[in-house]
Protein backbone atom coordinates (compact mmCIF):
# COMPACT_ATOMS: atom_id res chain seq x y z
CA UNK A 1 0.00 0.00 0.00
CA UNK A 2 2.89 2.61 1.02
CA UNK A 3 4.54 1.95 -2.59
CA UNK A 4 1.66 2.45 -4.25
CA UNK A 5 1.24 5.67 -2.71
CA UNK A 6 4.70 7.05 -3.25
CA UNK A 7 4.67 5.33 -6.86
CA UNK A 8 1.49 7.67 -7.41
CA UNK A 9 2.70 10.89 -5.43
CA UNK A 10 6.20 10.61 -7.55
CA UNK A 11 5.84 8.99 -10.74
CA UNK A 12 2.49 9.91 -11.49
CA UNK A 13 3.07 13.39 -11.11
CA UNK A 14 5.98 13.30 -13.56
CA UNK A 15 4.17 11.30 -15.89
CA UNK A 16 1.04 14.11 -16.10
CA UNK A 17 4.14 16.83 -16.02
CA UNK A 18 5.99 14.82 -19.06
CA UNK A 19 2.80 14.60 -20.96
CA UNK A 20 1.90 18.24 -20.58
CA UNK A 21 5.16 19.71 -21.92
CA UNK A 22 5.22 16.93 -24.64
CA UNK A 23 1.71 18.46 -25.33
CA UNK A 24 2.85 22.11 -25.54
CA UNK A 25 5.88 21.40 -27.83
CA UNK A 26 3.62 19.10 -29.74
CA UNK A 27 1.16 22.74 -30.11
CA UNK A 28 4.30 24.88 -30.27
CA UNK A 29 5.06 22.98 -33.31
CA UNK A 30 2.18 23.06 -35.04
CA UNK A 31 1.65 27.00 -34.74
CA UNK A 32 5.17 26.93 -36.34
CA UNK A 33 4.42 24.75 -39.28
CA UNK A 34 1.12 27.37 -39.61
CA UNK A 35 3.08 30.33 -39.71
CA UNK A 36 5.38 28.50 -42.03
CA UNK A 37 2.72 27.70 -44.19
CA UNK A 38 1.54 31.26 -44.29
CA UNK A 39 4.49 32.84 -44.77
CA UNK A 40 4.89 30.84 -47.80
CA UNK A 41 1.56 31.66 -49.08
CA UNK A 42 2.50 35.68 -48.73
CA UNK A 43 5.51 35.15 -50.55
CA UNK A 44 3.19 33.72 -53.43
CA UNK A 45 0.57 36.39 -53.38
CA UNK A 46 3.56 39.14 -53.35
CA UNK A 47 5.15 37.06 -56.51
CA UNK A 48 1.54 37.56 -57.88
CA UNK A 49 1.07 41.45 -57.26
CA UNK A 50 1.08 43.61 -60.43
CA UNK A 51 3.04 46.65 -60.41
CA UNK A 52 0.30 48.92 -59.40
CA UNK A 53 -0.47 46.66 -56.51
CA UNK A 54 3.37 46.39 -55.23
CA UNK A 55 3.32 50.07 -55.45
CA UNK A 56 0.09 50.31 -53.62
CA UNK A 57 1.53 49.00 -50.24
CA UNK A 58 5.16 50.81 -51.01
CA UNK A 59 6.86 48.39 -52.47
CA UNK A 60 8.34 47.79 -56.15
CA UNK A 61 9.21 44.46 -57.93
CA UNK A 62 13.03 44.04 -57.09
CA UNK A 63 11.74 44.81 -53.29
CA UNK A 64 9.21 41.88 -53.30
CA UNK A 65 11.67 39.52 -54.94
CA UNK A 66 14.01 40.17 -51.98
CA UNK A 67 11.30 39.71 -49.90
CA UNK A 68 10.16 36.65 -51.25
CA UNK A 69 14.40 35.39 -51.86
CA UNK A 70 14.60 35.90 -48.04
CA UNK A 71 12.95 32.52 -46.91
CA UNK A 72 12.74 33.44 -43.33
CA UNK A 73 11.18 36.44 -42.95
CA UNK A 74 8.64 37.81 -40.31
CA UNK A 75 7.18 40.38 -40.18
CA UNK A 76 7.82 42.07 -43.51
CA UNK A 77 4.08 41.05 -44.67
CA UNK A 78 2.06 42.28 -41.55
CA UNK A 79 0.01 43.74 -44.15
CA UNK A 80 -1.68 40.71 -45.09
CA UNK A 81 -2.29 39.55 -41.74
CA UNK A 82 -1.14 38.93 -38.20
CA UNK A 83 2.81 38.69 -37.57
Amino acid sequence: MLIEQYHRQHWGHSTHSFWQGFGRRLQNLWQWMERFSQLSNHRQQLLEMDDHMLKDIGLNRTDARRMVENRWFGGELSIFGRK
